[in-house]
């Protein structure tokens, strides 16, 4: 299975990142409800969902590196 992640969104598509290479998906692609940062994965059918445990592992990393820089 593989595993996106949500850079930005820009002109109509979600920018996303996989093995720090970035493309283009279109808006209409996205599950809804997707935001910057969510980690989707994609089925073997093609279709995107939004992993919600990775997103929020994800999160929590950043916030724990970013707090540790303005100590």
């Amino acid at each position: 299975m593989r595993t996106l992640i949500i850079d930005r969104f820009e002109n109509g598509y979600a920018i996303c990142e996989e093995n720090k290479e970035f493309f283009g998906i279109t808006v209409d692609e996205v599950p809804s409800g997707a935001k910057e940062g969510d980690v989707l994965e994609i089925r073997d059918d093609g279709t995107l969902l939004i992993n919600k445990e990775k997103t929020a592992q994800r999160r929590d990393k950043i916030k724990g590196k970013t707090s540790k820089l303005f100590k």
